[in-house]
């Protein structure tokens, strides 16, 4: 007799539980890297530079080097550095790569056309392409609707165009 369920409703579920299984997994195995550099910031200089590598610290968890960057470090001068010189140094790079992913997310169109079967949760490109097959060639129709979806990205360009064109202007430049 079959372990696995009969019924496509269950089917359906199993499946849908087994991938939440391994997308856990994956995003654990994601994390790992973290949680490791996490794990080690919490022992002693002994325990992290010991060979071979251990888990559990055998020392147990300090927060003597926490403690040293605090008591040692100027904390509020390394901020004021960053607000002062890093972050108006780096607005344009900021910008351009924030626009950019806005575009990338307004364009997405593999991950939702996989995902969605709700027309209501499709985006504009998904949209689109539903619209182009489900009604056969209406160029006015896909041409109206392809202008209404570029649309806010037209006026995000317009809004920023400074700030894009001198993002990529100085990205690579290497300081000059």
């Amino acid at each position: 007799m079959s372990k696995w369920p009969t019924s496509p409703l269950s089917r359906r579920r199993a499946l849908q539980a087994m991938a939440f299984v391994v997308l856990a997994l994956f995003s654990l195995l994601m994390l790992a890297p973290f949680l490791w550099a996490l794990n080690t910031s919490f022992k002693s200089e002994a325990d992290a530079s010991a060979s071979p590598v251990t888990v559990l610290p055998e020392g147990g968890y300090t927060w003597d080097i926490y403690a040293h960057i605090f008591r040692t470090g100027d904390i509020p001068t390394w901020m004021v550095n960053f607000l002062r010189i890093v972050l108006p140094l780096s607005r344009p790079i900021i910008a351009a790569v924030a626009i950019f992913t806005f575009v990338g997310a307004w364009n997405n169109f593999l991950w939702p056309f996989i995902v969605t079967n709700d027309p209501d949760l499709m985006t504009l490109p998904v949209g689109l392409q539903t619209v182009m097959t489900g009604y056969g060639l209406a160029f006015a129709q896909n041409m109206a609707s392809a202008v209404l979806a570029a649309l806010p990205l037209i006026v995000v360009f317009l809004f920023f165009q400074r700030q894009i064109i001198k993002g990529i202007a100085t990205t690579g430049l290497g300081g000059q």
